[in-house]
């Protein structure tokens, strides 16, 4: 058997790197910012309307795309913003 299986018990982040094993890191995020991650990596074109509380997924897709965040297809989804409301 070999020393890098993990067992139910090991946690896989625990594991001696010169046995090949990848360190796990874990990050704890909201629903929204999991919804904004799918949609982005999902779609060619983001529709922004801030609101709350779903406000800071428009955030995080606004500042993904700045950065020039690729998506799945690698390109920049587009941003379009429906703020202000038309009257």
């Amino acid at each position: 058997m070999s020393s890098n299986i993990c067992t139910s018990n090991a946690r896989a982040d625990q594991l001696d790197k010169s046995d090949g094993a990848k360190k796990t890191h874990f990050k704890t995020i909201d629903a929204n910012e999991v919804a904004a991650r799918v949609a982005y990596r999902l779609n060619e074109v983001m529709a922004i309307y801030p609101i709350t509380p779903s406000s800071p997924m428009a955030g995080w897709c606004d500042q993904w795309s700045s950065e020039g965040k690729l998506n799945l297809w690698e390109t920049i989804p587009a941003r379009t913003s429906t703020w202000p409301p038309l009257k």
